[in-house]
């Protein structure tokens, strides 16, 4: 069966001129944490935003699953 188990959501924001982009919201289905997926949704962004000329590549956490 093939479906998502993990999703990652961001935004461009323009700021004194330059492109950045801003990882918002990200997550992974809870039967697939501590496998390395969102670390691989996280990889493939910062190549993406690299790829897209952005300045910047802001990730903020919550950190609430310690």
């Amino acid at each position: 069966m093939n479906h998502p188990i993990g999703y990652i959501i961001g935004y461009e924001e323009i700021k004194d001129d330059k492109q950045n982009f801003y990882c918002w919201l990200a997550g992974t289905d809870p039967n697939y944490r501590k496998m390395g997926a969102l670390t691989q949704l996280m990889k493939y962004q910062i190549e993406w935003a690299k790829q897209e000329e952005y300045q910047n590549l802001t990730i903020k956490t919550r950190n609430n699953r310690r």
